[in-house]
């Protein structure tokens, strides 16, 4: 069942408007509202070619471990937010947030620099432009001055961001793209 279309964006959190995006835009490849395994699999078939084969590999294993502890069959976008409020932060998504940062760092540097971030985003279907006005966003210290590449722990603060800060203007909400795009 496709998500519904009557749901009005602006009187939701920001929060919970971000982790709507997040479903739509990164996890439910195929666009019917629910996440099952295959849009997993087709999700890990693009990571697959940007990231280091062994780091891959490991990113995948873990993601199947990650979605059997949640479920064995189908995630709905109501599923996903009530899974947001049960789990919070832990060791899960602590170990996700690493295997994201790892995939989104294909020279294995340690680093994500524009050209990595921009690459990844278009690759997922934003525009260069909106992929470089979010690095824009997220290459900052939280003083906001600008930063040429981001480490892990900044991302982590960033992911935290994402998810958990009902703040527009944070840095965070810019990770995944330009959140006012619901066209999935």
């Amino acid at each position: 069942m496709p998500p519904s279309t009557s749901l009005t964006y602006s009187d939701e959190p920001f929060s919970i408007r971000k982790r709507r995006y997040f479903f739509r835009n990164i996890l439910d490849i195929d666009g019917d509202g629910l996440v099952r395994w295959k849009d997993l699999e087709l999700l890990l078939l693009r990571v697959e070619e940007l990231a280091r084969k062994d780091e891959f590999i490991r990113s995948k294993m873990a993601l199947i471990g990650l979605w059997h502890n949640v479920t064995d069959d189908e995630i709905s976008e109501t599923e996903w937010l009530a899974l947001w409020n049960e789990t919070k932060e832990d060791k899960d998504e602590d170990s996700m947030v690493d295997h994201l940062f790892t995939l989104l760092d294909p020279s294995g540097d340690g680093l994500i620099d524009e050209s990595e971030y921009v690459h990844v985003l278009t690759f997922f279907g934003k525009s260069k432009q909106e992929a470089l006005t979010c690095f824009d966003n997220i290459g900052r210290t939280p003083l906001g001055e600008p930063i040429f590449a981001i480490d892990s722990k900044r991302f982590l603060s960033l992911w935290k961001e994402f998810f958990y800060s009902d703040d527009p203007s944070s840095y965070g909400s810019y990770l995944f793209g330009l959140i006012d795009d619901f066209s999935k």
